[in-house]
């Protein structure tokens, strides 16, 4: 039995919340860093302990592994804090705002031996699995071109995704999805280009990117601008020598009702009939924080999601960034070299 820990209980600590509760070998013994109110309002399965200050549940609470939930802007900090306790660490994305950060957290992560991984939930989504499977296996022949969208109004639960010094806008909290995705799929490109609007807080929350590779291009928009009355949308287009690969997310309001999405993934070959997937609707929350767990138990790197990938995606958001300030392609050899 493995006691956990979740710090900061938003949206996304009660998703992870809910998904440790349905596994038999996890107890989750204490929730901090949010209102003990929040915790109140959650019918969660069994006691959990709340601790106000958050260094507390660090160092009194018993657990193994410790959940990070918190804002993106303070991740940095309690990463390096929960390694230093020796505490196996899961943290949401996106990992950082620089690159900088990440490497502090990675340099206290392998100091402290303990596990480490970013919870990049795309990866476990069934769709985006299936996806993944059908282009390694060569059912599409070679990818040529790849678009990938996420378009969402602002998320209401919480005002610090505004603060572009916080969360970063859409272009980190948003497209991250999309690019650690593409880039598991394709590895580095060699150049970008962006170009996008920065809302009046000055957080860059409608980005379009294009990535270069020397026998493709990918194309992604990411949306915080959306209006209330949108529904939530993303799709995958993945454009193959031998056919077209097409999946399409809806959910009629924001990505917090992900119980209500509709979900379509076709392909369509060149040449026959095109084929619909019909997909075990897994919990992805679930299916993630249950491999990271098994990984612990196991004592291995958790490779579904690796340390150097982590890095690659916070390199590339940075260098998107660039491209939007200065209006120009951003090459990205110096990255390549740093691997």
């Amino acid at each position: 039995m493995r006691k956990v820990a979740i710090l900061g209980f938003g949206f996304i600590g009660k998703a992870h919340g809910n998904a440790y509760s349905q596994l038999p070998n996890v107890e989750l013994v204490a929730v901090g860093g949010c209102s003990e109110e929040r915790i109140k309002a959650w019918k969660a399965p069994y006691h959990v302990q709340f601790y106000s200050d958050a260094q507390e549940l660090l160092e009194s609470s018993g657990a193994e592994i410790v959940d990070i939930c918190l804002p993106t802007f303070l991740h940095e900090e309690f990463v390096i804090k929960a390694a230093e306790r020796g505490l196996h660490i899961i943290c949401e994305k996106p990992l950082a705002l620089t690159v900088s950060q990440v490497d502090r957290m990675l340099t206290a992560v392998h100091k402290a031996g303990v596990t480490f991984m970013v919870a990049q939930v795309l990866r476990f989504f069934v769709q985006y699995a299936k996806c993944r499977e059908l282009v390694k296996n060569g059912c599409l022949g070679e990818v040529v071109f790849a678009s990938a969208s996420r378009l969402a109004q602002p998320p209401p639960w919480a005002e610090w995704f505004r603060d572009p010094e916080k969360s970063g806008g859409a272009l980190f909290d948003l497209q991250v999805h999309d690019l650690d995705f593409l880039l598991n799929l394709f590895g580095m490109p060699d150049r970008l280009f962006a170009t996008g609007l920065q809302s009046a807080s000055g957080c860059w929350d409608h980005v379009v990117s294009v990535l270069s590779y020397p026998n493709r291009k990918v194309y992604m928009e990411a949306s915080y601008m959306m209006p209330a009355s949108r529904p939530f949308t993303s799709s995958l287009r993945l454009l193959g020598t031998a056919g077209v690969l097409d999946y399409s997310f809806c959910v009629k309001g924001n990505v917090n009702v992900l119980d209500r999405a509709q979900h379509e993934l076709v392909f369509y070959p060149n040449e026959g009939p095109s084929t619909h997937f019909n997909l075990d609707e897994a919990d992805p929350y679930l299916r993630e924080l249950k491999y990271f767990v098994d990984t612990v138990e196991r004592g291995k790197k958790p490779d579904a999601v690796s340390l150097e990938e982590a890095r690659n995606v916070i390199a590339v958001v940075e260098a998107t960034k660039q491209a939007l300030e200065l209006g120009k392609v951003v090459e990205l050899q110096h990255l390549l070299a740093r691997n």
